[in-house]
């Protein structure tokens, strides 16, 4: 997927605006990529530790994308909600 691609790039380079563009477009394409989101976040946090603020920050919009759309925005959208 080329969004995560791009994010995952960016990530290599330093370019934090980029990253949050094509991380935040990574999250628009399915629920189930809030995971991705937090796997991603530890990579950050792993690879420099610097960039704690960064790690977490992105930690944390993926659980609460992921969250926010299980429970809310996708049964508002599908008019049902979901199993788990």
């Amino acid at each position: 997927m080329l969004p995560f691609s791009l994010a995952f790039l960016s990530i290599y380079k330093k370019r934090w605006r980029t990253y949050w563009l094509f991380f935040v477009l990574t999250l628009g394409f399915q629920e189930s990529l809030a995971s991705v989101g937090i796997g991603l976040g530890i990579f950050i946090f792993l690879k420099n530790k610097k960039d704690l603020k960064i790690a977490l920050l992105t930690i944390l919009i993926s659980l609460i994308w992921g969250t926010a759309y299980i429970h809310y925005l996708g049964p508002a959208i599908s008019e049902h909600s979901y199993n788990y």
